[in-house]
């Protein structure tokens, strides 16, 4: 049975799934994870990467992390004084943090055969490379509707399994929420007959991702997006 190494890019996935209003995973997430690795391989370690700014969405969230043996790497974030004549936080080194843990984790012996990703940013694209050239399997398991697009198709050519969170219906019951849940990003396609055809496409709706801004005339996703987006609300 081959290991399995679970990394949680913790800001992005719990983003993702509260944005998308799923909330029995998101209160759920830690338990929903181990079950699956466990099926794929011998889970040798869980890691979040988290910031020193995080506030959970749902308390929850943290408890059902540490309860399934999830360890929290957390990293520094930038402080800005604010207009209102106080420090905030800012961008953190999460990211950078969570992708120097990987590509060092290559180094080790008792590097996992798997490595298991949980995020839809498409920064992981970087690490990625370094790991196919160590001949490592990937995993990428991201919220359905904020996954990067040039995530998946990246994962596509690198031969990596890409694949996405979502429920099967809204329910509470956690005895619902099988690994079966977690599933390809084309499995969506069944249910298209059903909707209403639109010449929007979702993540031209979705700030996250790179299709809104594009859509906006932007080549990529500009870095004040978050104050543009407030003002942009602000003036509909």
């Amino acid at each position: 049975m081959k290991s399995i190494g679970l990394y949680v890019d913790g800001p992005n996935i719990e983003r993702g799934l509260y944005e998308a209003k799923e909330t029995a995973i998101l209160q759920n997430i830690g338990n929903i994870l181990k079950e699956y690795a466990s099926l794929n391989g011998d889970l040798i370690e869980s890691f979040v990467f988290i910031d020193e700014d995080t506030q959970w969405r749902e308390e929850t969230t943290r408890m059902n992390y540490e309860v399934n043996g999830f360890k929290f790497i957390e990293s520094k974030a930038f402080k800005y004084f604010n207009a209102g004549g106080g420090y905030a936080y800012g961008k953190s080194l999460t990211d950078p943090a969570m992708y120097c843990f990987l590509i060092d984790r290559l180094h080790d012996e008792d590097c996992p055969d798997i490595f298991m990703i949980i995020t839809g940013d498409k920064d992981i694209t970087v690490p990625l490379e370094y790991i196919k050239a160590h001949e490592k399997e990937v995993m990428v398991i991201g919220e359905s509707s904020t996954m990067s697009g040039y995530l998946i198709s990246k994962c596509n050519e690198l031969g990596y399994r890409c694949h996405s969170l979502q429920l099967i219906s809204h329910v509470s019951d956690f005895k619902n929420m099988i690994p079966e849940t977690i599933t390809r990003p084309e499995v969506k396609k069944r249910n298209e007959e059903k909707r209403p055809k639109s010449k929007v496409r979702p993540n031209q709706l979705n700030p996250n991702n790179i299709a809104y801004w594009r859509s906006r005339g932007f080549s990529e996703r500009p870095e004040d997006w978050e104050e543009r987006l407030r003002k942009e609300r602000n003036d509909q």
